[in-house]
């Protein structure tokens, strides 16, 4: 195992590593919980964001995290706001308000913190993604959060609302619906090895591809800065506290199987001495002539109707996962999330993430544990279809 400390930040907006290995570890520093206490945090069009003399359109063009999924407010008349009240918060706490913002016509636009006293800060938006934040001390139970501004008719992107216990703006955490929160060290990673397809993992996730990377490049999922380790290793690969192996099962008759029932494991030692040797027999006809890698695969599912994004499918469901199934390949005519969990997820990075915006064509081999159902949803807000071929263990 080897271990490489990192730290990503806007000047150093990603590294590759030169590391043989199949097994890639990635462990946050950062140690305290933290939480978005704002719902609905891509959502501007949702009802829980009041909104006066403003419309809002939804996924209409590319996010500073390079989804699809930001939104366009548009303010018809003077005085335009829209906001969310009653955030849960305590009084004489500080608490700091976030928010992406860019423009096609800049100018100014107004963040505001509201309980029993109003905080404004004007900040001026540009044709370029830039993420503003306010800090205010609660001085009651609930606050409201907004946005608005006295001059109307131009288009204003945003992505990203928060509002987070603490006088400092930190990495952004996603939300739908209530407000979520994070365990410790909650930052997402990309992770893109020579051997396949980029994925988004959480601290403590693991990930092994289907052969030895000599490259590894990783990149933060979101805009701000990460820090942390990334371990990385061969051989063994613990899934979900239960390692992988194959077990042997020889007879008298000279034949070896692949078994894995109790009653039939017979131990053996594979050696090169003479005396260990055994004569091994092939039969020409059951040889397999290749010239290229061949896809194998026990069973497919295919034209399923995959929605616009936020509505989840069930690609395989937790009933059907019962000893646990590996992908071998996605194809789809749209972009899309694909998740791991036993219940239907209730955003995108709830549950096991297995592909975030992920290719039309994706031949990467995930292993998805027993009970797990697998999800999908469209990553640009296009409906399409999707084929599936798995195999079950």
């Amino acid at each position: 195992m080897e271990s490489y400390p990192f730290k990503l930040s806007a000047a150093v907006p990603s590294i590759t590593i030169p590391s043989q290995g199949d097994l890639f570890v990635y462990e946050s520093a950062e140690a305290s919980p933290r939480a978005n206490l704002l719902g609905y945090s891509e959502q501007f069009d949702a009802a829980a964001w009041q909104k006066t003399n403003v419309t809002a359109a939804a996924n209409v063009g590319a996010a500073p995290d390079g989804t699809a999924f930001a939104d366009k407010i548009t303010g018809t008349a003077a005085a335009w706001w829209m906001r969310q009240s009653a955030i849960p918060v305590e009084s004489g706490q500080e608490y700091t308000a976030s928010v992406w913002m860019r423009t096609t016509t800049p100018g100014t636009v107004d963040l505001y913190m509201v309980d029993t006293v109003v905080s404004k800060l004007a900040c001026d938006v540009t044709t370029d993604w830039r993420r503003f934040s306010i800090t205010y001390r609660a001085s009651s139970a609930n606050l409201a959060f907004q946005i608005g501004a006295s001059a109307f008719g131009r288009d204003i992107f945003v992505f990203g609302a928060m509002v987070e216990k603490g006088p400092n703006m930190g990495p952004y955490i996603p939300s739908a619906g209530a407000g979520v929160a994070y365990g410790p060290g909650e930052g997402r990673i990309r992770v893109k090895p020579d051997t396949g397809g980029e994925i988004v993992l959480r601290p403590g996730q693991r990930y092994r591809t289907p052969e030895r990377t000599t490259n590894w490049t990783i990149r933060p999922y979101g805009a701000e800065p990460l820090e942390g380790w990334l371990i990385i290793g061969q051989g063994d690969f613990d899934d979900a506290n239960t390692k992988n192996s194959v077990k042997l099962d020889a007879t008298f008759a000279n034949v070896v199987t692949v078994a894995n029932d109790t009653n039939s494991r017979v131990p053996i030692t594979v050696m090169n001495d003479t005396s260990a040797r055994v004569p091994v027999s092939l039969d020409p006809n059951q040889l397999i002539q290749q010239s290229a890698p061949i896809m194998a695969y026990t069973n497919a599912k295919s034209n399923i109707n995959m929605p616009v994004n936020g509505t989840w499918i069930a690609v395989l469901t937790a009933a059907e996962n019962v000893n646990g199934v590996i992908l071998e390949q996605v194809m789809a005519t749209q972009t899309y999330v694909l998740c791991a969990k036993a219940s239907m997820p209730q955003g995108y990075y709830d549950g096991d993430v297995l592909s975030s915006n992920a290719p039309l064509m994706d031949t990467t081999r995930r292993k998805v544990p027993a009970g797990k159902g697998v999800w999908m949803q469209s990553a640009n807000g296009t409906t399409g279809t999707v084929n599936v071929l798995y195999t079950v263990l």
